[in-house]
Formats: structure tokens, C-alpha cells, sequence
């Protein structure tokens, strides 16, 4: 059994077997990401509050509610004896070095209470994706329809914290070597430390590089093992729901949650035959329904997909896949290429077969009208478009080429300067600014002023918007609590429906023509797009309201791109910062695997004081991407 490290410190792990191969994955991921382990235990657990104090009560309470650590006993309970023994090692790893792990969040906390179960990698997987599907996006739903039944069309498109991640195959017969590439960026929070780790997994059974969630054993979403390699985006499905279910009909328990120096709180807890209760409004009980694992265990998959050598054999593997519904896109050294949906719905799942002279693209959009089964909240078409423009365009793509399409920043498409086109009766200074914004070259470079005045003029816009009249009653983002305010807070919701603003002129009775005319006359600021778009990852501690110094200095760095550029690097009306984006970027050659590439925001380690906890910023952020080294 060994770990070596690469000039990054990317753990290079190998077993005599898998077992072997599982208890020092779990070692190396101690080693290096002790706190994140921890506080992901604790969340599963809802048993934040117990280390970090009040903060967490309300995340506890939701994870409590949602039954997440039941779910992935069951989870485990359910898995078959391979699985079972694999994640186990893991978990016997993670005991054998956390004790000694560096960790200067816990310096400062104390130790966190319990310890690692066999089925804590079940409730970590959980915790990364119980907020991925659909639940925020249907309460937002649900106020919209109960408070303001006529906004419903305007303001039901995109969720605008699920989408942004770009995975494509580009066939054999575009590339330099003859043989497919696979590139992509998933897309979600910007966190310290980061929410994917790189790692190198070798045993007699596979020899796989890729990005793991710490704390889940294997690889589980993007990898490359030699023969054939995987990519996936968010398929934006509706795999959870919320049912209404009267409160009269539900069942209750409570459950005590301990507060770090504060008195215990009491959570009642209603489930119902359709699912556990999150939320009570008045009286109905809001309950999720969701994917079951009576029946199989979400990481049932990681095994077959590891030792996997073909499209065929990731294709069979995927068949065990159970949440979240992902778009997977697959290659293979034989040419073969292919895009898929993989997950647990009760409807026949879309596949698109590639070709070698073709490009396959899942940019979380409808790809065609297959995708219809699986819900109504894609992200508009323009990455997934703008990304077939560049990599259609006859070139021998080689890794470092591919990794620069993953920087590009051109806004390929904007009803907003076509609706600033077309004013008539300007002032002078809105008159100037249109000016400057019609000469723009679209854009998004760090450097640009021009870009910073356009996302000036388009903050002032969707911020005018939500607070028009019409829309007051949807101005409290907290009408579910603290915890739901991304989904419910109507900027944000606004920002991600733009589109549907602008291709009307009074839509709700707004007269948009006089608010882009308004936007317009605004003194630019003398900032670039890089000072008005700053890096801002975000460290556990802050989330739970505890004041900590363990930010990292490249937090405040600007960065290129915007929310539908292909570098999705989302922005906040309003506000200079970017809080999510990919968080990680890879590009996979099946050619040779060391031409292969990626980078992270940060670094592979967790401790603010080692030298490789954000020594990939500048590659991650600039896309010249790092090699994949292959350690002998």
C-alpha cells in the first residue's frame, strides 16, 4: 500500500487490491482535508451545532428533517457486499489518520464529537447533492404561485443556483492525435477548501485519475482510466419534489439537537407516507419525495465505473446510478463516444450517440426533445451553443487548445444590448454609455471597463425590476427561512430570467424600455470587470457564522468570465464578487493520458498552512491547466 504525492501534492494512491486501494484513499483524504471531513460528517449527522454552535442549528434541523443520516444507513444497508466492504475501508482509512491530520480550524474549535460510521461516505454524498435537484427551485415555485399566480411565467425559468457547468467530447477525427477528448467544468459554490479533490486510484483491478468528493471513496464524476473516460453536468431533472400533505395527516417525533455553550433545542419532526416533512406552512406540511434505496445504494455505480475500459462498460455501469440524474458524456480509445442521462426516474432516459467527426455538448440546456421528461428548469441554450461554434470549427485540437476554450468569455448572445440598440430619446450620458457598450466587443476579459459597465447598467436594471411595485409581494427572501433565501430572493430570480424581461416591453405592467433608459444613465464607475468580479470562496466557519481567519489570499482576485459565458463565473446583482463558478476544470486526452490536464480554484489541501492549499489558482483562473502527472 503507498501514497505518493505529485509536484501539487496530488495524491498518487495504489493497493494491493481494492480493499487495500479504499483504506488509503481514506488516509490520504484525512490527511489532507481533516476539517472538511469532519464538518461534511457533522452536517450528515445534523450535528453542526455541537462544534460550531447556534449557527448550525438551522442546517441541523434541515438535515434532521430531511432524515439524511436514515437515508444513507438505508443507503448502506442496501448496497451490495462489494460496495459495503469498499466503503467500509474508506471509513477504517479516515479513522487510522485523522487523530494525526493537520487541522487549524479544529486548533481553534476543539475536536468534533462522534466519529466516522460505515455509512458516513452515504450521508456525505447526500449532503453534497440534497440541495442540487429540485427542492429550492420548487419552493420557489410554490410562493410564486400562491402570492403572485400572474409572474408565474415570467419568473418560473432557470434555477439560477443549479446550472453552469460545461462537459463536451470532441470525436477523434478533430483532434491531433486521432483520438477523442473530453473537457469540462463542474459548476457550484466556490468553497475553502474546495468541494472535489484530485486523486490517482491504482490497483490490479483499474488505474483511474479524476475528482472525488472528500469523504466518498473512488471517483464518482469525472475520470479518466486509461482506455475511456467521463464527464458529467447537472441534467437539471426533476428527480425531488415537494407534496403538500395536511399536517393533521402527518406523524410526529422530535429530536434534540445539542448547541455548542447554549442550551439543547428541540426540533419537532413530521413525515408522511409521501416523505419526510422539511418545512410547515400553516397547515400543510411541505414533504420531499424522492429517489428510494430500499432496493440499491447511490455508490453501487463506483466500482463498475472504475474498472470500466469501454463506453459500453461506463454505459452498463450507469445503470446503477441513482442520484443526482447527471448527464454523463463518454469516450473511448476505440472512438466511440456518447451522451447519456443516468439516474432514477420513472421514464425512459435521453441518449445522444456521437460520432467521431462530431462534438457531443451538455451545457445543463435542453440538448433536443427527449430532455423533456426530465422538467423545465435548463439553462438557456447560449454556453452550449457558443461552445459547438468553437469546437466545431475544423482544428487538431490538442489538451492545452481544449483547455482554452473552457476561458472563454464572449457573451454569444444578449437581448440586453439589443434592446439598448433600439432607444430613441437618451440623455447625454446614457446616450455616451450605450455608445461604449455597442463598440464592446462582448467581452468579459478581467481587464475590461467595458464589461464592468455593461454588468454596471445590467445590475441597475434586474435590481429596478424586483423593486417595482408589481413584484413587492415576492420581496421577502426569508418567507421559508434564512436557509432558502438563494432560491427565494427575487434579484437573483430576476437576474436568471432576464431574457424573458427583455423580450417584452411591458411585461407585469413594468415599462422595461424606461428602466434599460434609466440603467443607462449612470456615471461609469472607474473600475475593470476583474474589480467588480472578485473571487470569493467560502470557508465552512463563515457559513455557520463563526468568525474565523482561515480565508485564503487569493479570496478578492478578479476573474474573467460571467454567468453565460462558457467561463461560467456567476455574478451577484449588485454586488463585486463571485461566489460560484467551476470548481475545477480537467480536460481528458484518451491519445495519452499525461497530455491529459486540470486545476482546481485552490489546491489539493485542506490546512491553510501548507504549500498546496491554493497553489493551483493561477492555473485554475488563467486555464493554462496543469499536466496530469503519471507517478510510476
Amino acid at each position: 500500500m503507498t501514497i505518493r504525492r505529485d509536484s501539487f501534492g496530488v495524491p498518487h494512491v495504489s493497493g494491493a487490491d481494492v480493499l487495500d486501494l479504499a483504506f488509503e484513499q481514506g488516509r490520504a483524504t484525512a490527511t489532507d482535508r481533516r476539517w472538511q471531513l469532519e464538518i461534511e460528517r457533522l452536517r450528515g449527522e445534523g450535528r453542526t451545532a455541537s462544534l460550531v454552535g447556534s449557527g448550525g442549528v438551522e442546517w441541523d434541523t434541515f438535515a434532521r428533517r430531511a432524515r439524511i443520516a436514515e437515508t444513507a444507513q438505508q443507503a448502506f444497508a442496501a448496497a451490495d457486499p462489494e460496495t459495503q466492504a469498499f466503503v467500509s475501508a474508506y471509513v477504517d482509512g479516515v479513522r487510522a489518520a485523522l487523530p494525526s491530520a493537520p487541522c487549524a480550524e479544529l486548533e481553534q474549535l476543539g475536536p468534533a464529537p462522534g466519529e466516522w460510521q460505515p455509512w458516513t461516505p452515504m450521508a456525505i454524498f447526500l449532503v453534497q447533492h440534497v440541495l442540487f435537484g429540485a427542492v429550492g427551485h420548487d419552493l420557489w415555485r410554490r410562493r410564486v404561485r400562491g402570492v403572485m399566480p400572474e409572474a408565474v411565467g415570467i419568473l418560473l425559468g432557470h434555477d439560477p443556483n443549479a446550472g453552469g457547468s460545461n462537459a463536451f467530447v470532441i470525436g477523434g477525427a478533430l483532434t491531433a492525435s486521432g483520438f477523442p477528448i473530453i473537457g469540462g467544468d463542474p459548476h457550484r459554490l466556490f468553497e475553502s477548501p474546495n468541494v472535489y479533490a484530485q486523486v490517482r486510484l491504482s490497483c490490479p483491478d483499474f488505474d483511474v485519475v479524476g475528482l472525488t468528493f472528500p469523504g466518498v471513496p473512488g471517483v464518482q464524476h469525472f475520470g479518466h482510466a486509461g482506455d475511456v473516460a467521463w464527464a458529467v453536468t447537472n441534467a437539471m431533472a426533476d428527480q425531488q419534489a415537494l407534496v403538500e400533505v395536511p399536517v393533521s395527516s402527518c406523524t410526529s417525533t422530535s429530536t434534540v439537537i445539542e448547541v455548542r455553550d447554549a442550551a439543547p433545542v428541540t426540533v419537532d419532526l413530521l413525515s408522511s407516507d409521501t416523505g419526510p416533512a422539511l418545512l410547515v406552512d400553516g397547515d400543510v406540511a411541505l414533504c420531499l419525495a424522492g429517489p428510494s434505496y430500499a432496493e440499491g445504494s447511490m455508490l453501487d455505480a463506483v466500482l463498475p465505473l472504475l474498472r470500466s475500459r469501454s463506453v459500453d462498460d461506463v454505459d452498463t455501469a450507469l445503470e446503477r446510478w441513482v442520484e443526482p440524474v447527471n448527464n454523463v458524456l463518454v469516450a473511448d480509445r476505440a472512438g466511440r463516444t456518447l451522451h447519456r442521462v443516468a439516474g432514477q426516474l420513472p421514464v425512459p432516459l435521453p441518449r445522444v450517440a456521437g460520432s467521431p467527426d462530431g462534438v457531443l455538448v451538455s451545457a445543463n440546456d435542453r440538448v433536443n426533445a427527449d430532455f423533456d421528461v426530465l422538467g423545465d428548469r435548463f439553462a438557456p441554450p447560449h454556453r452550449a451553443s457558443r461552445l459547438r461554434s468553437l469546437l466545431e470549427a475544423p482544428a487538431a485540437w490538442t489538451s492545452a487548445a481544449v483547455a482554452a476554450v473552457l476561458g472563454d468569455v464572449h457573451l454569444d448572445h444578449d437581448l440586453l444590448l439589443t434592446r439598448i440598440a433600439a432607444l430613441d430619446t437618451l440623455s447625454e450620458r446614457a446616450g455616451a454609455n450605450r455608445s461604449v457598450l455597442l463598440g464592446w466587443d462582448r467581452s468579459f476579459g478581467a481587464t475590461s471597463t467595458a464589461a464592468a459597465l455593461y454588468a454596471q447598467v445590467r445590475d441597475r436594471l434586474v435590481l429596478a425590476i424586483a423593486e417595482s411595485e408589481p413584484l413587492a409581494s415576492l420581496a421577502d427572501a426569508a418567507a421559508y427561512g434564512e436557509m432558502w433565501v438563494p432560491w427565494l430572493w427575487l434579484p437573483g430570480r430576476v437576474a436568471s430570467t432576464l431574457e424573458r424581461w427583455l423580450t417584452v416591453d411591458r411585461p407585469l405592467g413594468i415599462d422595461i424600455e424606461a428602466l434599460i433608459a434609466s440603467a443607462l444613465d449612470v456615471e461609469p464607475a472607474s473600475a475593470t470587470w476583474g474589480e467588480r468580479h472578485r473571487f470569493a470562496p467560502l470557508h465552512a466557519l463563515t457559513d455557520l457564522g463563526v468568525t474565523h481567519p482561515f480565508d485564503p489570499p487569493v479570496a478578492g482576485r478578479g476573474l474573467a468570465g460571467d454567468t453565460d459565458c462558457v467561463a461560467a463565473t456567476g455574478s451577484i446583482p449588485g454586488l463585486p464578487v463571485s461566489v460560484s463558478g467551476p470548481v475545477a476544470r480537467y480536460v481528458w486526452d484518451l491519445g495519452e493520458r499525461r497530455e491529459s490536464r486540470w486545476a482546481v480554484p485552490l489546491g489539493t489541501a485542506g490546512d491553510p498552512r501548507s504549500p498546496h492549499h491554493e497553489d493551483q489558482f493561477e492555473a485554475w483562473s488563467s486555464c493554462r491547466l496543469i499536466p496530469v502527472e503519471e507517478m510510476s
